[in-house]
């Protein structure tokens, strides 16, 4: 047995390639662990200072959540260090039990990791080598974060090789993989393996082969976390997808960011004993994990029953109770329920088709591209598929949607399909009246004018006056429409009503209005011009997202010859949506046409996308063609100053 000054060896702990751990007594009984460094490897240099840097490290951390140092021996003949014994076993063990943990503790160990993580970035440390056996916990239910010896200290001299790699493969970052220079970000990509791998049971990107492993992490964007475990609420998959982002500029700005998230968790739970019932599952996870699924599923089941009572969308009942059978298969009601409703609603879970595929890698390369959530969706629907179609909807519902379009496509997929089925009954039968699609609020409108018309006519009997004012704004009205070809009384609708609303700059209610009439008439062949006031107005009100939607269906339905109007209107959408590659392919277009009108438009958005690039050459030549080409277009002003602004004279 090893000896040790003022330490009293219990027992050996574990002995890895480099250094053995073991359970002693201090002279005053206190229990301590010791970390001494092999002799053989003792004699490695490089690996002695990376040893006293880790020490140097952590003893500059003063942390409830970052393990401690006691002592330290730093040679010539031995090299050890002094810390807490720590009972609880490492998040490694314990995963390795339980597999899943469960959502409660799951949060509790990710704040814990969290802020003892944005407390060393803040001294100006990055681990760079997070990992579940490096995170351990004591028999009081406290977490520790453990083990800084490749961490890089920024007051430190950096000891490692430009482009050598250090880490372990299976939570390295893609810039770790690389061997590029990495920042405090980097641990937050490792950190978000660990959140994925604690609440689905799975490492995302872990195989038997180191290389294969490190290639994943470089390529592969993983599954959606609810996909592997429906119990994780959308805004903890939010987090997580966003921590695993590959470009670090796109992960969290701080460690608060993540903090604030997993907080808003506790909002609608009770947390009760928490730590207290956190240290019975430290020592009895199997028990435990099976007690804590028993009252998540009851509560499940209980939701379901009250929804159910109420006579709610089955759609959203089918969601809590399949989360109850689940986590409880032996509750015989949970079941009975839960098959009851799959044959009501004619669950049929289908197998992934390339079209699903490619949709669902594209989401998660951006989880919050709404408009492939609800294409996803509505191919879910059709197929019957409600279980992928609860986890569409739930993840949009997350997005906190503004768009009065979008919100009312994304609502549309949890409809019962009985209602539709009885609305186009009565359709055949002859009983369906369309004007209740009419919104009440138009209504109220045409009552409003036709009433003011009639007391108009009435009192003063001026219909000369009356006949002026109509014509009046009748050219005001195509006024606004001259960006079309087509004219208003050729339209299979009348639009007048909503191009007043726009004239009086009440968008709002002109948007929803077209929209109405689009969804009234969704395949007239004059749809596309609803469409194309839709998707100008929806720019207006910052919609763009369905402004895109909008115009490319106008782009694409319109006429060979009236095509041309809805080129800028896309390509300013296509720009704030922040498609800039879409952009500049259909002002291309534009811009080609030679039009006195839309070129020189197509020109200048063209220049101020370059300039947002840092393109200024082919900013300043776009700019120099609009001047030259088309002296008279009175963008001709706003592309001088640009030239004057940023240096292209």
């Amino acid at each position: 047995m090893r000896e040790f000054e003022k330490y009293k060896i219990k027992k050996t702990i574990g002995t890895g390639g480099m250094a053995s751990i073991y359970l002693a007594e201090d002279r005053g009984g206190k229990e301590v662990a010791i970390k001494e460094i092999l002799p053989q490897i003792s004699k490695d240099e490089e690996f002695i200072k990376r040893f006293v840097r880790e020490i140097k490290i952590m003893q500059s951390l003063q942390h409830p959540n970052i393990l401690p140092i006691y002592d330290a021996c730093l040679g010539p003949e031995k090299y050890y260090i002094v810390m807490p014994y720590l009972s609880g076993g490492t998040l490694k063990e314990l995963s390795a039990k339980v597999q899943k943990i469960p959502m409660d503790f799951s949060i509790y160990i990710l704040q814990q990791i969290i802020k003892a993580l944005e407390y060393a970035h803040h001294k100006g440390i990055i681990h760079r080598d997070l990992k579940p056996s490096n995170i351990m916990f004591s028999g009081d239910g406290n977490l520790y974060l453990t083990d800084f010896g490749v961490a890089r200290a920024s007051t430190l001299t950096q000891l490692t090789q430009t482009g050598e790699i250090l880490g372990t493969p299976g939570y390295m970052s893609p810039e770790q993989v690389l061997g590029i220079p990495i920042d405090y970000k980097s641990d937050y990509f490792s950190f978000g393996i660990i959140c994925y791998e604690i609440l689905t049971g799975i490492n995302p990107f872990i195989t038997d082969n180191p290389i294969t492993t490190m290639k994943k992490i470089v390529e592969f964007y993983p599954p959606g976390p609810m996909d592997l475990n429906p119990s994780i609420p959308t805004f903890i998959e939010n987090i997580i997808l966003k921590l695993l982002k590959k470009d670090p500029k796109e992960r969290p700005e701080n460690g608060f960011e993540v903090i604030e998230e997993f907080l808003s968790y506790w909002k609608e739970k009770e947390a009760g004993n928490l730590k207290e019932d956190f240290i019975k599952f430290l020592k009895n996870p199997e028990e435990e994990i099976k007690k804590y699924q028993e009252k998540e599923a009851f509560e499940h089941k209980e939701k379901a029953k009250e929804m159910l009572s109420k006579n709610e969308n089955k759609t959203l009942v089918y969601w809590h109770i399949y989360q109850a059978y689940q986590l409880n298969p032996q509750d015989l009601e949970a079941f009975q329920i839960f098959e009851n409703l799959k044959a009501s609603l004619g669950e049929i879970k289908v197998q992934k088709d390339p079209v699903i595929e490619r949709l669902e890698e594209k989401w998660r390369q951006n989880p919050e591209n709404v408009n492939v959530l609800i294409k996803l969706g509505k191919i879910y629907k059709s197929k019957k598929d409600y279980l992928n179609l609860l986890k569409i909807y739930n993840r949009l519902e997350r997005l906190n949607i503004k768009d009065p379009y979008l919100k009312g496509q994304v609502q549309s997929l949890i409809i019962p399909q009985e209602q539709k089925i009885e609305q186009l009954k009565e359709i055949k039968k002859g009983s369906f009246n369309p004007l209740k699609a009419i919104p009440a609020w138009l209504y109220l409108i045409i009552g409003i004018i036709l009433g003011i018309f009639f007391i108009n006519k009435v009192i003063t009997k001026g219909q000369s006056k009356v006949a002026e004012e109509t014509a009046s704004i009748s050219q005001e009205m195509d006024k606004i429409f001259s960006t079309f070809d087509k004219n208003i009384s050729e339209l299979g609708f009348n639009i007048k009503p909503l191009l007043k609303l726009e004239k009086e700059g009440k968008l709002k209610e002109a948007y929803n209005g077209y929209i109405a009439l689009i969804e009234e008439k969704p395949n007239h062949p004059d749809v596309y011009v609803l469409h194309g006031k839709a998707g100008e107005i929806g720019l207006k009100l910052g919609y763009y997202n369905s402004s895109v939607e909008h115009l490319e269906v106008a782009y694409t339905r319109a006429p060979l010859l009236e095509k041309k109007n809805y080129i800028y209107p896309l390509g300013e959408a296509y720009f704030k949506n922040g498609d800039n590659s879409k952009a500049e392919d259909i002002l291309k277009e534009g811009i080609e046409l030679e039009d006195e009108k839309i070129s020189p438009k197509c020109l200048l958005k063209r220049a101020e996308i370059y300039i947002k690039q840092g393109k200024l050459n082919s900013a300043k030549e776009d700019l120099e063609n609009l001047i030259k080409n088309y002296p008279e277009a009175p963008e001709v002003e706003k592309a001088k100053n640009l030239k004057s602004s940023y240096g292209l004279e």
